[in-house]
């Protein structure tokens, strides 16, 4: 029982930032807001998509819409490889957070 009252907040907690914030994600985050977003950012627009694909973790971001923007902007290599960390970067913190648990 404890466990299904786990689930239930946790459930609720991730629930929470898209009711609050998702119209706005919804326009951000489609294809040419993403790419629009992210160019504003410049030089860093690199950081930036990285910063996106690990607050994956706990916000409910469309990756495939980052790493596709990201793609856009510098290119299939550079892009990839941009993402590629990012998301090898999201999976580590996920690791460590969930092995420090």
């Amino acid at each position: 029982m404890r466990l299904v009252w786990l689930f239930v907040v946790l459930a609720v907690l991730f629930l929470i930032p898209f009711l609050i914030w998702g119209e706005w994600f919804g326009q951000l985050f489609s294809g040419d807001g993403a790419v629009a977003w992210l160019d504003g950012y410049g030089r860093w627009a690199w950081a930036a998509g990285l910063v996106l694909l690990v607050l994956d973790i706990v916000l409910p971001l469309p990756s495939t819409v980052l790493i596709s923007a990201l793609g856009y902007l510098y290119g299939t290599v550079v892009g990839g490889l941009i993402a590629t960390a990012g998301s090898m970067l999201s999976a580590t913190v996920a690791y460590g957070i969930c092995r420090g648990w």
